[in-house]
């Protein structure tokens, strides 16, 4: 298989929108996922501006792997890195509604520059919630889903290390009780590693039902996102589960942890995602520096 990938510019938070998607295409990707949030497209995003990113997007030839719609710290001003804002499982009705507005103008947002696919995140647990966090989310995603079906759109949940939906187990209730045909995962394969799931197994448990995969490496069960081939994800095992699984969507490189050199991490990126998935008649081992940390 050779699969396409994409670079998040979630790696470009230092950087304006349209010089990030102009990196990203030099360096050779063949998508990037858009992250809306603070500082590259917040929405409701103005209709000239839609159209601004999505000429853009054609002159460069990318295709949009994923509208990361993850965090809203746009709605909570000074909010650093490791807060997601308001989520949908706050305790506070006001905040579960302003950010479910954000996903819903996500949603739209997504219609409008022709992208098949968003994801979204639970948020952490609210020790307010009285134990209701987890149908609070349910019901906004049955919100989400009824305006997603317009265009056809699928919504990928990613699970994320502390968050309600926090594992794959999480994520898989949740998408049978939710039991719709758009709604599957965006997989972060770190994630799955740093919470003690095999991220492989996860691909194999989550077949048919992945809409995007994030792509980066881990050292021990540090959540801390890093270049891919420099921690310790099995990659080899995850190629076999992908090739396995017949998994067709982006394999989009995440690495907000990147910021201050992008382009450099995304190179190194892409030219270990390119060995370890040459075009057909090249030697799948061929320059691929160590995929699991020597003994």
């Amino acid at each position: 298989m050779t699969p396409r990938f994409a670079y998040s510019t979630n790696a470009y938070t230092r950087w304006p929108l349209d010089e990030a998607l102009e990196s990203i295409r030099q360096l050779g990707f063949d998508g990037v996922e858009l992250l809306v949030d603070t500082p590259h497209l917040v929405p409701p995003v103005p209709p000239a501006r839609v159209l601004e990113v999505r000429g853009l997007l054609a002159r460069l030839g990318l295709a949009i792997s994923n509208l990361n719609v993850n965090t809203s710290r746009a709605l909570r001003p000074g909010a650093g890195e490791s807060d997601p804002g308001p989520t949908l499982v706050s305790a506070d009705p006001g905040e579960r509604e302003a950010r479910l507005r954000y996903v819903l103008d996500a949603v739209r947002l997504a219609g409008d520059l022709g992208a098949g696919v968003v994801s979204l995140t639970s948020g952490p647990p609210d020790p307010r919630d009285g134990g209701r966090g987890r149908a609070w989310f349910v019901s906004a995603l049955g919100d989400v889903m009824r305006a997603a079906e317009a265009s056809g759109l699928r919504v990928g949940i990613e699970y994320e290390p502390g968050f309600l939906v926090g594992d794959l187990e999480g994520l898989l209730s949740v998408i049978r009780e939710v039991d719709h045909p758009l709604l599957g995962a965006n997989l972060d394969l770190g994630h799955a590693q740093v919470v003690g799931d095999d991220p492989a197994g996860a691909i194999r448990k989550l077949a048919g039902r992945v809409w995007n995969m994030h792509v980066e490496d881990i050292r021990g069960r540090v959540h801390r996102h890093l270049i891919p081939g420099e921690g310790e994800v099995d990659f080899r095992e995850i190629r076999s589960a992908l090739v396995d699984t017949g998994y067709d969507g982006f394999l989009t490189v995440e690495l907000y942890t990147c910021a201050e050199a992008p382009a450099r991490a995304g190179t190194l990126s892409l030219a270990f995602l390119r060995s370890l998935f040459p075009t057909p008649g090249g030697d799948q081992n061929s320059g691929v520096r160590p995929l699991t940390p020597g003994p």
